[in-house]
């Protein structure tokens, strides 16, 4: 089945301070650029829709000016929900079929590897949806006005990753219904089955971390050079 990728990189910054998270140097690369490279590599020709920051448009396309994907640079929208609205409307413009699965992915993760993509594709393929989430492991307490509260159950909580994958006509009409309800939701997932779907859990990786902190990009060039030494 044919597929396409929605990779979303509209951060401004804040958190990690200076330079966006997604434009810093990883390896003597931009965090997107890898992230980008994964894909074309798993998928080549597939086509990609990069959702960035308004006015970041020439500084990616010069980022990926020797790179063979085929892509359109997209303006985003104020919420990452927003923005992965634009970035569906422009993959359906481009006459990718409407039947066929378009991966949802966080710029920031440029760990994902080839095989959790096929995990992904495969449940797709079979349900309809998927996405990759891994079991929460630290025990979980709640906190109240700065003291420590009751213990929440673990077993059956879990983190969510990306790609979340999706055919791209159900997930287009749900992120169209909901904000014409003006629902929100912190990833693709939420917004699907607010819409009535249903995802099938994908044993996602620890490895497939997302970087937002000055830390997580220390913990990358670890993790980077530990890959570059096997």
């Amino acid at each position: 089945m044919e597929v396409s990728v929605v990779i979303t990189a509209g951060g401004s910054g804040e958190r990690i301070g200076g330079v966006p998270k997604q434009y810093r140097m990883l390896g003597g690369r931009p965090v997107l650029r890898h992230t980008i490279d994964v894909f074309a590599r798993w998928a080549p020709g597939c086509r990609m829709a990069i959702v960035v920051p308004h006015g970041d448009a020439d500084r990616v396309r010069l980022m990926i000016e020797d790179s063979p994907v085929e892509a359109s640079i997209v303006d985003g929208g104020a919420t990452r929900q927003e923005s992965v609205l634009k970035g569906l409307r422009s993959l359906s413009a481009s006459g990718v079929p409407s039947s066929s699965v378009v991966m949802i992915h966080d710029g920031v993760r440029p760990f994902v590897t080839t095989v959790l993509l096929d995990r992904v594709m495969t449940g797709c393929e079979r349900f309809g949806a998927s996405a990759p989430a891994v079991g929460v492991s630290d025990t979980l307490r709640e906190v109240r006005d700065g003291w420590f509260g009751g213990t929440v159950a673990r077993g059956d909580l879990y983190g969510m990753q990306t790609p979340q994958a999706f055919r791209l006509d159900r997930i287009l009409k749900a992120h169209e219904d909901a904000a014409v309800a003006g629902l929100e939701a912190t990833d693709d997932v939420e917004v699907y089955l607010r819409a009535g779907g249903r995802v099938e859990y994908v044993e996602g990786s620890a490895a497939n971390i997302k970087i937002t902190t000055v830390e997580d990009l220390e913990l990358a060039e670890m993790q980077l050079t530990r890959r570059a030494g096997r």
